[in-house]
């Protein structure tokens, strides 16, 4: 049975989320601790206050709900991580020019090894996943690994170029099992720009029947408008056309070299609009955050 709500620790507190939500609640150690008893007994029913929680930050009526079943209680994890990003595989459908994985082989791993990687995920206490390529979506274990991430009780963002976001079962697992968030990225705002920038012809028409199937089915979606050399004079309009669908959107001009340490994206920048990046003075990249490839 899926899970309403999900209860886990989360850096140094502990937060109350629902699937497919962005709303959450943050949570006490004792509300936390108390949800994590009652869930282990059978027929023991959710607390007054969570059920309390959720009529006011969601909406949702779960009095005499059972705890058991209702929430997922994720178990402390002594790594202290709380998200990580996954290229489940490197292969894609595309070919765009400023790719940062060059020559995108479809590569990944095994279905056993990709559970084994996201056992360590939960284990390590990833609570926020971030799943990407390549295009993921074509990865022939994508919708058993999103299912077994989601049962795991993982709140997940997929990144995607959308193409394939009209297939009824795509449709259906992000239905059954909501995502935090679809990022998908928008590579023009003609079919001539984005087929040459992709460098697939039929690239525009897949990502128009791929977006308005996912807006459609009122899935949580935000665009990245990719800018570069080929798209520079269309930004404006990639920009109007989200907002006209009434999308979450985002520009995204600066371009990095490749896994391979290739500087072939960089040639792709569109030079007017470049931005100004601050000299980096660390992140959080193997502390509370890490990243796995294939």
């Amino acid at each position: 049975m899926a899970h309403a709500l999900i209860a886990s620790p989360f850096l140094d507190g502990h937060l109350l989320l629902k699937p497919g939500a962005r709303a959450g609640a943050r949570i006490s150690a004792d509300h936390y601790e108390g949800l994590r008893q009652a869930a282990a007994v059978d027929g023991e029913s959710l607390p007054a206050w969570a059920v309390q929680t959720a009529s006011d930050v969601w909406g949702l009526e779960l009095g005499g709900h059972p705890a058991q079943g209702t929430v997922l209680v994720r178990e402390p994890s002594p790594y202290g991580y709380c998200r990580a990003s996954w290229e489940i595989n490197l292969g894609c459908n595309f070919g765009c020019k400023h790719c940062y994985l060059g020559e995108r082989p479809f590569s990944g791993l095994a279905w056993e090894d990709k559970v084994r990687l996201l056992d360590i995920m939960r284990e390590a206490g990833v609570l926020w996943l971030q799943i990407t390529g390549g295009e993921p979506t074509m990865d022939p274990h994508f919708q058993r690994a999103y299912r077994y991430a989601w049962q795991a009780g993982m709140m997940l963002t997929i990144s995607t170029n959308g193409s394939l976001l009209w297939r009824p079962d795509l449709l259906k697992l992000f239905r059954d099992s909501p995502p935090y968030r679809l990022v998908v990225s928008m590579y023009g705002a003609s079919e001539e720009s984005f087929d040459t920038l992709t460098q697939r012809r039929g690239a525009w028409k897949a990502f128009r029947r791929g977006i308005n199937a996912a807006r459609e089915a009122g899935l949580p979606l935000r665009i990245n408008v990719v800018v570069t050399e080929d798209n520079a004079s269309e930004a404006d309009e990639m920009a109007a056309l989200a907002d006209e669908w009434n999308v979450e959107n985002h520009a995204y001009t600066n371009m990095t070299p490749t896994i391979y340490g290739g500087g072939e994206p960089l040639l792709a920048q569109s030079a007017a609009h470049l931005r100004q990046r601050k000299p980096f003075a660390g992140c959080n990249a193997g502390h509370t955050f890490f990243h796995a490839d294939p």
